[in-house]
């Protein structure tokens, strides 16, 4: 796993900047066993939310799409009940995190070029491990990680 600065790790946004909110890469991709980790490692090191602003800034701003997200995440360590049902309630925690500028446009390619030059590229699926030598049949078998 990538760290920052020590020990820490990078949201996911920052660590896999290729992968957007929603998609199934989050839930049986590259992205899954990354953001479980960083889900523990959240819940044993950000205790308040002072400190998860302070994280938060620490990294690359988000996508804009990944704003539910976080203003989910914020509002329960603060114990605030959110309604996330209704989707034509104003979310206070919306408005926050636009405040704190922690979402963006246009802000993950070069969180990708920095994790390209960082990490040395992205391999391709058929030099991966478990990949295979043919292009043909890595393409078969992981196309979800090609992202196109």
């Amino acid at each position: 796993m990538t760290c920052v600065d020590g020990d820490e790790l990078e949201p996911p946004w920052s660590r896999f900047p290729w992968i957007p909110m929603g998609s199934i890469g989050w839930r049986m991709g590259s992205g899954e066993g990354y953001q479980m980790s960083w889900g523990d490692y959240v819940e044993r090191t950000i205790p308040d939310l002072a400190q998860a602003f302070a994280y938060l800034r620490r990294h690359p701003r988000a996508p804009r799409t990944w704003i539910s997200w976080i203003a989910r995440w914020l509002a329960e360590l603060a114990n605030d009940a959110v309604d996330y049902d209704d989707d034509d309630a104003p979310n206070p925690w919306h408005a926050r995190v636009e405040d704190e500028q922690l979402v963006g446009d246009d802000v993950a390619y070069p969180v990708w070029v920095r994790n390209w030059l960082r990490d040395g590229g992205i391999a391709a699926p058929w030099v991966r491990p478990r990949g295979s030598d043919d292009p043909q049949l890595a393409l078969r078998h992981n196309a979800r990680e090609l992202g196109w």
